[in-house]
Order: structure tokens, then sequence, then C-alpha cells
């Protein structure tokens, strides 16, 4: 299995991440998380839903504290999935390339000039 040295530090001491770092636009890997009850749940059980990961070695540093306080209620994550949906929903209706995507013309053979 994949090693990476150094990956992470807690408290200015580096340590070794086990596996293959997923990078954006991968596919999550069907890991084993454990819920909000400590009961193991298959990354797979939340196909077609909106997810938001949190991972918390540790509540003695001031970052894994806020964020364990951020997000702790099922009606807080709500909230911020809604404005985060609102916020793409209005940049796309300022967009006028959204608008030509949406009526179908491709992008790719629009000819673009500067003025």
């Amino acid at each position: 299995m994949e090693e990476r040295k150094g990956a992470v530090t807690l408290r200015g001491n580096a340590f070794t991440l086990v596996g293959k770092e997923v990078k954006v636009g991968d596919k999550a890997p069907d890991v084993e998380l454990l819920d909000n009850d400590l009961k193991p749940v298959k990354f797979s059980a939340f196909k077609g839903k909106v997810v938001i990961v949190s991972s918390v070695p540790s509540l003695d540093t001031p970052t894994c504290d806020m964020e364990t306080r951020r997000f702790n209620t099922e009606a807080e994550i709500d909230f911020v999935i809604e404005r985060v949906v609102q916020a793409v929903t209005k940049l796309r209706e300022m967009s006028p390339l959204y608008e030509m995507a949406k009526e179908g013309i491709d992008l790719k053979s629009v000819e673009w000039t500067r003025d």
C-alpha cells in the first residue's frame, strides 16, 4: 500500500498517511466510515446524495474543534447545502455562457473575439 511520508502534521509533528491520495475529480473510494453514532457505514450507502465528509483526528486542535462545532447538526448541514445551491444557481443565472449551454449551443464551437 502506498505511503505518503509527512503528508500531514499535527502540532508540528509530521505523520505518514497510508493509501492512495484522493484528488479533485477522482471517484470517491467505497471506504468504511463511522457515522454519528460511531457505527460503520460504507460510503456507497450515500450514492446520489450530497455528502460532507469531516475527518477529525483530534478535538485538541483549534481547527478540528472549530470544524466539529460548525457542522454538528443535520439542520446546519442542510442549511449549508441550501446556501451553496442558492449561490451556484445565482451565478448560473448571471452567466451568459450558462444560458448558451442550456440552449444547446456547443461552447467549443463558438468563435470568441476580443475587443
